[in-house]
């Protein structure tokens, strides 16, 4: 995988190349299709770091969130081990509950019914997804998509 530098606020920490003694024994990139896309690191160091939900790395362009606290093993007086499983994008996705939310943020009612056209669909999932957002995460906005389709 490289170098794992992991971003949190407007910091930076190069595991490979810190001063603190740490030992990276696994890194890999575990996707598969229209199922996990994220990226399992153990590691051990002589001392404590500190990891927080929302730290995130750089991978192929793309952004790999910490969302959950990483376990943390302490195996020796100078020995700890830490497994860290950063998730892509698609799972601040999964959690999202989805409403009826118009462009002003205004939450109509949580049972709606689905017709209409596939921009009205699409704005109310760019709205959902834009809800409740931390600064770190992306904005989404709206891409391409078919034009004149039936309601």
């Amino acid at each position: 995988m490289g170098q794992i530098i992991i971003h949190r606020n407007n910091t930076s920490i190069n595991l490979s190349a810190s001063s603190e003694k740490i030992f990276i024994s696994k890194a890999e990139h575990i996707q598969e299709i229209n199922s996990v896309d994220q990226i399992s690191i153990s590691l051990e160091s002589e001392n404590p770091l500190i990891f927080s939900v929302q730290d995130y790395i750089l991978h192929e362009g793309r952004r790999f969130k910490l969302n959950l606290i990483p376990r943390i093993l302490r195996e020796g007086r100078d020995r700890y081990s830490y497994d860290l499983t950063f998730e892509s994008s698609q799972y601040d996705l999964i959690r999202k509950k989805m409403f009826n939310y118009d462009a002003g943020g205004f939450k109509n009612t949580l049972n709606f019914p689905l017709t209409g056209k596939i921009e009205t669909h699409l704005q109310m999932l760019i709205n959902n997804s834009n809800r409740d957002k931390i600064p770190s995460d992306p904005t989404w906005i709206l891409g391409t998509y078919p034009l004149n389709t039936d309601a």
